[in-house]
């Protein structure tokens, strides 16, 4: 039972359910999901969409590299879609609904859509690693406990990794600040001395002093 609840509790996994209306332009609705380390990504798309409802749902897996991992332009019913994005990036699950066919259906149309998203070990299959593998319950339950562990780790490592570059950026930009700061007094100082040469020169010139 304690395998159990650490094994929930370090799940990747979510759900969503929502609604998504349909307009002539296109009504679009974006989900995104960060994954740190290399891992397997698992999407499973139900909506209740028909060929002949008027409408048109379109899917599209991209992420912050200008990456596409799946497009399609009339989903129905059913999309199940695995992908392996680039360590340390973000994806988009977008869905955009358009009316088919504005000038001949009216009304208000939508789209029920159920998103699943597994990542990491989350995503692997393993009943059929069970079988292939020969393994016991509780060796399947250590299984998924040391991946999800091993999951966490990298992730840490990567985390750490981004701290230090950005503490890097952070002192570089700070470096930079300083010698402008002095850039600009020793600029100040010339323009006084400056300043003060050219008025006392001036007022010797007028027998002001």
């Amino acid at each position: 039972m304690l395998f159990l609840y650490v094994l929930s509790l370090l799940s990747l996994t979510f759900g969503l359910r929502f609604e998504l209306d349909a307009s002539s332009t296109g009504n679009t609705r974006c989900v995104r999901e960060f994954v740190g380390s290399e891992a397997l990504v698992v999407v499973n798309v139900k909506t209740n969409g028909n060929q002949n409802d008027g409408q048109k749902l379109s899917l599209s897996i991209t992420d912050n590299y200008e990456n596409r991992y799946f497009f399609r332009e009339n989903v129905l019913d059913h999309v199940y879609q695995t992908f392996s994005p680039s360590p340390g990036a973000s994806f988009d699950i977008c869905f955009t609904n358009k009316i088919d066919n504005p000038k001949s259906n009216s009304g208000y149309k939508s789209r029920d859509i159920d998103l699943e998203v597994l990542i990491g070990s989350s995503a692997r299959d393993w009943s059929a690693l069970q079988a292939a593998e020969k393994l016991k319950p509780t060796e399947l339950v250590l299984r998924q406990l040391s991946d999800k562990v091993e999951e966490l780790y990298y992730d840490l490592e990567y985390l750490q990794l981004r701290e230090e570059k950005l503490r890097d950026t952070n002192e570089s930009t700070n470096r930079r600040v300083k010698n402008f700061f002095f850039l600009i007094m020793l600029a100040f100082i010339a323009l006084g001395a400056w300043q003060i040469t050219y008025l006392r020169s001036y007022f010797k010139s007028k027998h002001i002093i």
